[in-house]
C-alpha cells in the first residue's frame, strides 16, 4: 500500500458534507474533525474514509450544552484530546469539553466573560494543545498564550505576550509579543510551537516561557505540529507542508499548485492547507483541507525484518544442531533471557556463539546456565537489539535517542537490516548538533555512507562547526579530509 512510503500523501475522506475542516484530533478508534462552517465535529474511520456526525448538529449554530442530541457548537476551530474528554475551542469564546463514552458536552472556560475589558474585546480562544501535566495551552485573539486548568475553576493565567498589545518581539512572558497566535503544538521537551497568521511566523515557548522565532517569512502559516524527535512542521498558503529540523527546513510534501492530488512529495498537491496533526503510533502526519482530510507519512513508527519468516522456517525442522534451553545475557547487571533457538536462527554470530560453546551448558537448567556477559553496551541498546531479534519489529519512537548505540550493537551481531536502518536514519538526521559525533562514530566502525553524509556536512558548516569542542577531537586525519572537501567544493564553484 502506497500510505507505508515515507512522504507519501494520500486522501483519508473528502466530501460535500464537509464545509470548512479545521482542528483534528486523533483517537484510538478514529480521527476528529472540527467543521467551523458547518459547526459541528466530525469523527472519520481511517481506513475506509466513512465519517459520522461526532458532535454538534450539522449547519446549527446554537450554543448549547447538554447530551449529545442537544449539543449546539459554533464554529469549532481546534481539538485536544485529554483522559476521557475532548477539548474544542470556538470563535464564540468558549473552550468546551466533550466526553468521549456518551458525548456530553460542557462549558470548560468562558473567555468572553472573564475577559471582556474596557474597551469592549473579547478575547476568542484559537488554538489548544494538552500539556503532560494535565493543563492546557491556549492561544487566543488577544495575542497572549494562556494556560487553562480545568480542574480548578477560574484557573486561567497568562504565560506569554500581554493583551491587545500586538508585535513580534521575542523575549521572557511579559516582554514577548504576538500578532494573533493560531494553533499550538508541544514537543516531546514541554516547548510549545505557535503559527502567526498576521506577523508571518513561527514562535517557540520554551518551559521557562521564553520566546523566540524559529521562523520569519512564513507564508501565512496555520498549522503546526511536533513529532516524538522534536521536529516542528508547518503548513501555509504556499500550499506546502514544511519540516523545521536541526538541520535545516525541508519541503515534506506539496507542489505548490492549488490543487488536490495523492502523491510522494513535491508530486502531491495540497489545496489551502488547515491544519496539522502528527500522530506518533502511526506516523502520520493528519492534515485537514477545506472539504477533506489527508495524510502523509513521515516517520517509520517500526522495523520490520523481512527475514523474519524465513528465519522461523528453520525451527521446524527440529534439526539437532540447534541448542536448547534459554541463553542468559547479563548487560549492566541486569539479566536477559531468551530462547536460544531463536537467537540461533536469526543471528550468525549467535549462532557461531552457540555452535561452538552451547554444548557444555545446554543441558542445564537456565536457571541454572552461567549468564553471557555483554561488554561495551548498554543494556537498553542490547535489548533493543534482542527485541528486534526475537519479535522481528522494533519500535522506533521508543528507542531513536539510542539509535547510534543499536547501531554499534547491530553491527557487532550481524543484524543487517537494522544497521541499514539505523544508518539511514542517522544521515537523515545530520544536523550541526550531530555531525561531529556521527563522523567520529562512522570513521571509528567503518559505516561508510554515514561517514560521507556527516564529512560533507561537516565541510559545508566548517564555519560554525570549527567553535565546537568535538571539533579539534575529531583527529588530524579527519580534520585533514574536511579541509580537503572544503578546497574541493570551493574549486567547483569558481569552475561554474
Amino acid at each position: 500500500m502506497a500510505s507505508t512510503d515515507i512522504g507519501f500523501v494520500e486522501t483519508v475522506s473528502r466530501s460535500e458534507s464537509f464545509s470548512c475542516l479545521f482542528g483534528i484530533a486523533v483517537l484510538d478508534d478514529g480521527v476528529l474533525c472540527a467543521d467551523k462552517g458547518k459547526h459541528c465535529v466530525w469523527k472519520i474511520d481511517p481506513s475506509s474514509g466513512n465519517f459520522s456526525l461526532f458532535a454538534g448538529v450539522e449547519g446549527e449554530s446554537e450554543i448549547h450544552d447538554g447530551s449529545s442530541n442537544e449539543t449546539r457548537l459554533k464554529s469549532p476551530l481546534s481539538l485536544a484530546v485529554s483522559a476521557s474528554c475532548i477539548y474544542v475551542t470556538d470563535i464564540s469564546g468558549y473552550i468546551k469539553k466533550i466526553r468521549l463514552g456518551d458525548g456530553a458536552v460542557s462549558t470548560v472556560s468562558n473567555c468572553r466573560t472573564k475577559d471582556i475589558d474596557k474597551t469592549g474585546n473579547i478575547p476568542c480562544p484559537l488554538g489548544i494543545v494538552a500539556k503532560k501535566d494535565g493543563r492546557f495551552l491556549v492561544t487566543c485573539s488577544d495575542s497572549t498564550i494562556r494556560e487553562i486548568d480545568v480542574l480548578k475553576t477560574d484557573s486561567i493565567r497568562i504565560l506569554a505576550g500581554v493583551k491587545n498589545q500586538h508585535g513580534s518581539s521575542d523575549g521572557h512572558c511579559g516582554e514577548a509579543r504576538f500578532h494573533v497566535p493560531l494553533q499550538i503544538a508541544v514537543g516531546p521537551d514541554g516547548s510549545a510551537y505557535v503559527t502567526e497568521l498576521r506577523s508571518n511566523a513561527v514562535r517557540k515557548m520554551n518551559s521557562s516561557f521564553q520566546v523566540e522565532t524559529i521562523r520569519e517569512n512564513s507564508s501565512k502559516p496555520k498549522g503546526v505540529a511536533v513529532d516524538d524527535e522534536g521536529n516542528v512542521y508547518i503548513c501555509d498558503s504556499s500550499n506546502k507542508i514544511y519540516k523545521l529540523a536541526p538541520s535545516g527546513i525541508e519541503t515534506v510534501c506539496g507542489s505548490g499548485e492549488e490543487d488536490s492530488v495523492d502523491g510522494r512529495g513535491a508530486l502531491a498537491s495540497l489545496k489551502f492547507p488547515q491544519s496539522l496533526f502528527y500522530d506518533s503510533k502511526s506516523g502520520f502526519l493528519y492534515f485537514t483541507e477545506l472539504d477533506a482530510l489527508r495524510r502523509v507519512r513521515v516517520a517509520t513508527p517500526f522495523i520490520h525484518d523481512p527475514k523474519l519468516s524465513s528465519d522461523f522456517a528453520n525451527l521446524i525442522d527440529g534439526s539437532e544442531s540447534l541448542p536448547v534451553g534459554d541463553a542468559i545475557f547479563l548487560v549492566e547487571g541486569k539479566r536477559i533471557k531468551v530462547c536460544a533457538k531463536l537467537l540461533y536462527v536469526r543471528s550468525e554470530y549467535f549462532s557461531s556463539m552457540f555452535s561452538s560453546n552451547w554444548k557444555e551448558s545446554s543441558t542445564k537448567d537456565a536457571s541454572e546456565s552461567t549468564p553471557i556477559r555483554i561488554e561495551d553496551a548498554t543494556y537498553e541498546a542490547f535489548h533493543a537489539v534482542v527485541t528486534y531479534l526475537v519479535t522481528g519489529c522494533l519500535e522506533v519512537r521508543k528507542y531513536f535517542r539510542i539509535i547510534p548505540d543499536i547501531l554499534i550493537l547491530a553491527d557487532r551481531y550481524l543484524v543487517e537490516n537494522l544497521r541499514e536502518f539505523c544508518i539511514s536514519h542517522m544521515a537523515q538526521r545530520v544536523s550541526n548538533e550531530t555531525s561531529l559525533d556521527y563522523l567520529s562514530l562512522a570513521d571509528r566502525f567503518g559505516f561508510r555512507e554515514l561517514r560521507k553524509t556527516a564529512l560533507q556536512f561537516a565541510a559545508k558548516n566548517f564555519k560554525t562547526l570549527c567553535h565546537d569542542d568535538g571539533f579539534a577531537a575529531l583527529g588530524g586525519e579527519l580534520l585533514a579530509e574536511i579541509m580537503r572537501v572544503i578546497a574541493s567544493s570551493s574549486s567547483s564553484e569558481e569552475e561554474h
